[in-house]
């Protein structure tokens, strides 16, 4: 058997949520073990499958691990430096979202690059320790946002560039269907077949939010009375039903 364990330092802002996900379906797939927990402060995934399977599996998981990186490290790094005057906390999430979400293709392919482990990663360390580059780039970014701000802020600008940067990646969901239960919002029928449930508070408006940013869908079926702000994110996108 291949063995592969991944751990990350748990952190709110950071979503480990996707990876786990998205690393069980495909370690199930794989006729595989997976394991997911929480200890001394971090998270944990642990799987095993077949040897013969071990090159695709790290691959698959390398790819994954690039997208965490690429999407959740890279909004909670604008998270922290990016002063947004004048948003409400959903229409902010949904901006560091978008920028995060954009040209992530390109941070990927360097975050590949500087992956190198077999059998074991600690993301955070290789983070810190592995790609300074990276960071460097999104620095250039926050600049770039602030030497602008003033022309942002001005008749709804950061709004309209929120809305270029969703328009402009790559769609990865076909349709979303977002909805919600006495306690929880939903996201069904998502990238990669992967479901989400959110708690109905205000924490999970913002991961809801953020968690439909990243999916870019092409078409966003909601149930009426939801109103999270979806028809201002993703305007002609939105799709209401009654259920």
């Amino acid at each position: 058997m291949f063995e592969l364990v991944i751990s990350d330092k748990a952190c709110e802002e950071i979503s480990f949520l996707q990876l786990a996900k998205q690393l069980k379906r495909e370690v199930q797939l794989l006729k595989g073990v997976f394991v997911y927990d929480q200890f001394a402060g971090r998270e944990r995934i642990c799987f095993a499958v077949p040897k013969k399977m071990a090159d695709y599996a790290l691959a698959r998981a390398k790819d994954e691990i690039a997208e965490h990186l690429a999407v959740e490290y890279k909004y909670r790094f604008f998270d922290q430096r990016l002063e947004l005057f004048g948003l409400d906390e959903l229409m902010r999430t949904a901006f560091l979202s978008a920028l995060a979400v954009f040209d992530k293709e390109t941070d990927k392919k360097y975050i590949l690059e500087h992956l190198n482990f077999f059998d074991e990663v600690n993301i955070d360390s290789c983070f810190a320790f592995c790609m300074p580059l990276l960071q460097e780039r999104w620095t250039e970014i926050v600049s770039l946002v602030e030497s602008n701000m003033f022309e942002l802020m001005a008749n709804e600008g950061l709004l309209e560039m929120m809305k270029f940067l969703i328009r402009s990646c790559p769609v990865e969901s076909e349709e979303v269907f977002v909805g919600q239960t006495e306690n929880l919002f939903l996201i069904e029928n998502a990238r990669r077949e992967v479901q989400f449930e959110f708690e109905k508070n205000v924490s999970g408006r913002k991961k809801l939010v953020h968690q439909l940013v990243n999916l870019v869908p092409k078409k966003l079926v909601v149930c009426t009375g939801l109103d999270i702000g979806l028809k201002k994110i993703f305007e002609e996108r939105v799709f209401e039903i009654v259920r």
